[in-house]
């Protein structure tokens, strides 16, 4: 009776000793984030141009793709010129693809803290965003025109 006890105690402790070495490979694994396609073309693009990794989201709505891509550009990097070169880029890759892109665009931000820019970019070219209509319109006045 006493020795199958400490059989069964040893027999416990080896599969925790082994879960726990399969649970840390598992997290050294996951611990690295995967860089999508897009990411990776921007940091080469842009290089030294960015303070930060560029960030793109790849979301599904409305009928197609679209890409929600974010920069944060060094001081002394212009925001329009970097957010065209982008969504040109951007669109090079999509179509290249055939992933069914609708639309693209960009958000970027320096780090000298000027306001954000905020760019949708077309397939030819970059077009400034236009403001998103009032959500309701309130009682009494006239709806916006669609």
């Amino acid at each position: 009776m006493q020795k199958s006890l400490y059989a069964i105690a040893g027999l416990g402790l080896a599969g925790c000793l082994v879960l726990m070495l399969m649970l840390d490979r598992t997290l050294k694994v996951v611990d690295r984030p995967q860089r999508s396609e897009y990411e990776t073309a921007l940091d080469a693009e842009f290089d030294a141009g960015l303070a930060k990794p560029a960030k793109v989201k790849e979301l599904d709505y409305g009928g197609g793709k679209h890409l929600h891509a974010h920069l944060v550009v060094v001081a002394g990097q212009r925001q329009d010129a970097v957010a065209d070169r982008a969504g040109a880029l951007l669109w090079e890759l999509s179509e290249r693809g055939n992933r069914g892109t609708v639309e693209v665009v960009l958000y970027v931000d320096d780090v000298a803290g000027n306001p954000q820019l905020v760019r949708v970019a077309s397939r030819g070219r970059a077009a400034l965003r236009p403001p998103r209509p009032a959500a309701s319109s309130p009682a009494g006045s006239p709806a916006a025109p669609r």
